[in-house]
This record gives structure tokens, sequence and C-alpha cells, in this order.
């Protein structure tokens, strides 16, 4: 809609008159921040200083969580590593690490000159499915091992879930 009336208004100032019209350029400058604010609105991260982990870890575990349900797809243009630590309210170093674990982990690639992007890999998403539901699987260990069952008894109890389990539960 803004982009349309951009384009509107542009072609009407040059009708009137060839060289730069004011309203044309107030129009630019406001489709310009409106497109800017809902960038910055799909990046926003929620960070804690109550959260037990590091704040590069908690930016690493919210980029994942976006990338797992969807939010931000395989060739999705991240922030800048500055735009982030803006956005966040951290320090360039700490977005910085979170990125490079990101890149070794294979989740992000960055290219010079050009940024961060979401990995290509048709499997980054599954993966990262996956990896959460290994450290789900995790602690349903841990936590049959502190009620004392045996391996072979949380065993039987995960099967007697899977087979009461419909698909739709959650």
């Amino acid at each position: 809609m803004l982009r349309a009336i951009k384009l509107l208004l542009s072609c009407f100032c040059i009708n009137i008159q060839r060289n730069t019209c004011q309203l044309c350029i107030a129009v630019y400058t406001v489709h310009i921040r409106y497109t800017q604010q809902r960038y910055l609105m799909t990046i926003k991260l929620f960070l804690s200083q109550t959260d037990s982990r590091p704040m590069y870890q908690q930016i690493m575990g919210q980029i994942k969580q976006k990338v797992m349900v969807g939010d931000w797809q395989t060739g999705f243009h991240l922030p800048s590593i500055r735009e982030m630590a803006s956005v966040t309210g951290v320090s360039v170093i700490t977005v910085k690490r979170a990125y490079s674990e990101l890149e070794l982990e294979g989740v992000i690639v960055t290219q010079q000159g050009r940024g961060s992007f979401i990995a290509e890999s048709e499997t980054v998403r599954a993966d990262l499915q996956l990896s959460e539901l290994d450290e789900k699987l995790k602690q349903v260990v841990f936590s049959a091992r502190q009620l004392g069952l045996s391996d072979d008894e949380t065993k039987e109890r995960m099967n007697q879930v899977l087979l009461n389990t419909t698909g739709n539960e959650q």
C-alpha cells in the first residue's frame, strides 16, 4: 500500500515539475522507516539478565528457535552484527561470538561484504528440531534416573507413552 502511494506521488511530482519534490522525499523517508521498523520487528530477540546462560547463548538459542519454527527461512539475511547489537542492547563482541558459534554449527553462513544468512541447507531446520528433541529426551532420562528407574523401566514407560499417544497431543 505504502509502496503504491510512494510510486503514485512520485509519478505525480515528476509530471508537475521536473525537479525533486519535497512531498516525494517525505513519502520515501516514511517508506524507508516503515520498512526498517518492520524488519527490526522480525529480528526482535528477548534477552534476560536473570537467565543463567550467557547473552551470546541466549542470542544463539533464539535465532535457532526462529529457524526451527520457520520464522526465518533458509537464505534469510540476518541483521549485521552492529544492528543486532543495537536491537538487543548487548555489545558487538557478544553478537560476534553468537554468530561465530552459529556458523561453526552450520546454522548460518557469513559472506564477506554481504553479511550473514541462514544456511541454504535443506536439513538445517530438521537438524535443529532433532537436536531440541535430543535435549528433551536427555531431560527425560535424567528425570527417570533421579526417580531411581532403570534404563529398561524407562524404555518400557517410554514405549507405553508412544502407544498411548495419537500424535495430536503435546
